[in-house]
């Protein structure tokens, strides 16, 4: 399946990805897409994703100064089509898990810049796609979010709120699904129970789950995973918007 096409992703959109599973496989893989087809694409976080390990085609900029990253952006997009943006590396790691992810990333994160930086930047690159990791879910496999999350900048014109369908029929508890007490109460459950599809579907329709801080002019294009990989991509309950 052709990720790009599925989520119907234009030149100069900016994509938010939100709730579980898999939104930094598929910030690559979709990366990996739009310069296949041609395109220029920034992969960005609003809270902490691995680092990147650019290849040939790719670019790193880490800077927690807004000018240098308004200055250098373009110049390293003029040079390599693909560029990971973040302001600054943290200690957290996780060398268990990078050890076997499908792309090259290294064992420590790195903290995004600002929603409003990124809402510059793109501005200063039209034409260019940028997606943003907008949320964080500790490897569960659905999650709700909390009062702080997540973080969508404000030019976003794409939502992809996300789930992983190993999910279904696990309990509703924190061993796999992020927050769980939280996702509970927005499906007025009770946590420990059989997760089903209609759960699944509820909570990524929300307007506090899924949904929770959609720019209102953005679509809404809803993804499952399953198994690292992705099964299918497409509307779930909600029609895209316009």
């Amino acid at each position: 399946m052709n990720l790009l096409e599925a989520l119907g992703i234009r030149p100069g959109d900016m994509v938010a990805l939100v709730g579980a599973g898999g939104k930094t496989t598929t910030a690559m893989r979709l990366a990996d897409e739009i310069v296949a087809a041609g395109g220029r694409a920034v992969f960005t976080t609003t809270t902490k994703i691995f680092e990147p390990g650019p290849r040939e085609n790719e670019a790193l900029l880490v800077t927690d100064d807004e000018a240098e990253l308004l200055a250098r952006a373009p110049e390293l997009l003029a040079a390599r089509p693909k560029l990971f943006v973040a302001a600054r590396r943290l200690a957290e790691a996780d060398p268990d898990f990078t050890a076997s992810y499908l792309w090259p990333v290294r064992a420590n994160k790195v903290a995004g810049p600002p929603p409003e930086w990124i809402d510059r930047l793109a501005r200063a690159l039209p034409g260019v796609t940028l997606l943003v990791e907008a949320d964080g879910a500790k490897h569960r496999l659905l999650k709700a979010p909390a009062a702080y999350e997540p973080v969508i900048p404000a030019c976003t014109t794409l939502l992809v709120p996300m789930a992983d369908l190993d999910v279904l029929g696990k309990p509703l508890t924190d061993e796999y699904v992020h927050r769980a007490a939280l996702a509970a109460g927005l499906l007025g459950a009770h946590e420990g129970v059989p997760v089903t599809p209609e759960m699944v579907t509820r909570l990524l329709t929300h307007p506090q789950g899924g949904l929770k801080g959609a720019p209102v002019e953005a679509r809404i294009v809803p993804q499952l995973h399953q198994r690292r990989a992705i099964s299918f991509a497409c509307g779930v309950g909600v029609a895209p918007r316009r």
